[in-house]
């Protein structure tokens, strides 16, 4: 058991090679968590949208949101799209990367950082879970179909940090010549069989501290945010959005926000 209450095995290079017979023999060891899982993220956020609709929701595909309404004293109640006005008591914030664009004050705080995947033609199925290394700094699975989503090295962008600052979806060669390298030197067997089939980049939201901010932001009640989750949005966005539920029903929280209070990085209303 580890600290964080995960049931884990540490592998020897013998358990490791048995479960996974295509790896390098350059791995010596490794951690297995049993009750890791995997999804599709697209098939996910259809999932929700068709649930959000069942619940009563009315969703505006393609209707990006350019400003916020206020009243004479300047408090908001609403926003204001490319199409219409749309008047609400509270106003969530879930724009991740791209909080900034509505939240100016917030551009130090989250920061767009891009981070670039592959995917490989299928291969013969070798694994049935995610398998990261490095610190996790390289991570892939193996789909159904057996193909490879193969993800990382963002340490390798010329000229931008980790892809800090990086809203832009453009892939770069030098990430993806390492992503290739890393898989082909984790998997060597299959060096003379891989073909990649696509290559894609995406933005994530980081914050100064790696922690994602989560809850109402200074001197504004009716504003709330669920954002800057530095790459483990996936894991933590079913808890965020039933916390930011429990702000806005409830009053309070079922669990304590403190470590992601947004008010962390000001002083004073932002």
């Amino acid at each position: 058991m580890c600290s964080a209450g995960l049931t884990a095995e540490l592998w020897d290079t013998v358990k490791l090679r048995s479960a996974l017979p295509v790896l390098t023999h350059k791995a010596v060891g490794g951690r297995f968590i049993e009750s890791d899982a995997q999804l599709s993220p697209p098939r996910l956020a259809l999932a929700f949208a068709q649930a959000a609709r069942q619940a009563g929701a009315d969703l505006r595909a393609n209707s990006a949101v350019c400003g916020f309404v206020r009243d004479e004293n300047g408090a908001i109640t609403g926003v204001q799209t490319q199409d219409e006005t749309i008047s609400t008591r509270y106003v969530i914030l879930a724009t991740n990367a791209y909080t900034a664009r509505l939240w100016p004050p917030l551009e130090s705080v989250v920061t767009p950082t891009r981070g670039q995947a592959l995917l490989t033609a299928p291969l013969p199925q070798s694994f049935p879970f995610v398998c990261a290394t490095d610190y996790d700094r390289q991570y892939g699975r193996q789909t159904r179909s057996g193909q490879i989503l193969f993800g990382g090295c963002r340490r390798l962008e010329v000229g931008n940090a980790f892809g800090k600052g990086m809203d832009s979806i453009e892939i770069t060669p030098e990430v993806q010549d390492g992503l290739k390298e890393a898989l082909l030197s984790l998997f060597p067997k299959w060096r003379s069989a891989i073909r990649f089939e696509r290559s894609w980049a995406g933005t994530m939201g980081f914050t100064p501290d790696y922690k994602p901010l989560i809850g109402r932001l200074p001197g504004h009640e009716n504003v709330l945010i669920g954002a800057g989750f530095s790459g483990n949005g996936l894991p933590l966005v079913c808890m965020t959005a039933s916390l930011l539920r429990e702000l806005i029903v409830q009053g309070s929280a079922s669990l304590s926000l403190s470590t992601f209070d947004p008010g962390r990085f000001f002083s004073k209303e932002c």
